[in-house]
C-alpha cells in the first residue's frame, strides 16, 4: 500500500483516503529502536519506571501485597479503556 506524507499536518493518507494519525501505532522499527536503547543503557528503563515502582511499594508497605496488586491491575486496565477510547 503506498502512503503519503503530509508536511504540514502529523498524519499519513493512504491510497484509498484514509487518515491515520502520525503516533498512534508502534511499527517493528520503532518498537526495536525502543528495545536497543534499554539494551544499551537499562538505566533508562529502571528511571522511567521508578515512580510506579514507589508507589507500587509503598501501597504495599501500607495496605498490603493483594491491595498493591489489584490497584496495579485496576490503573493497568483504565490506562487500556483511555488508550482505546482516545483512538
Amino acid at each position: 500500500m503506498k502512503v503519503l506524507r503530509s508536511t504540514v499536518k502529523k498524519e499519513t493518507k493512504s491510497v484509498t483516503g484514509e487518515v491515520v494519525m502520525a503516533g498512534k501505532k508502534l511499527d517493528r522499527v520503532h518498537a526495536q529502536s525502543a528495545l536497543e536503547t534499554v539494551r544499551e543503557n537499562p538505566l533508562i528503563a529502571v528511571i522511567a519506571a521508578a515512580p510506579a515502582l514507589v508507589v507500587f511499594g509503598l501501597v504495599w508497605w501500607l495496605a498490603g501485597f493483594g491491595t498493591a496488586v489489584v490497584l496495579l491491575l485496576a490503573i493497568g486496565v483504565v490506562g487500556l479503556v483511555v488508550a482505546k477510547l482516545r483512538s
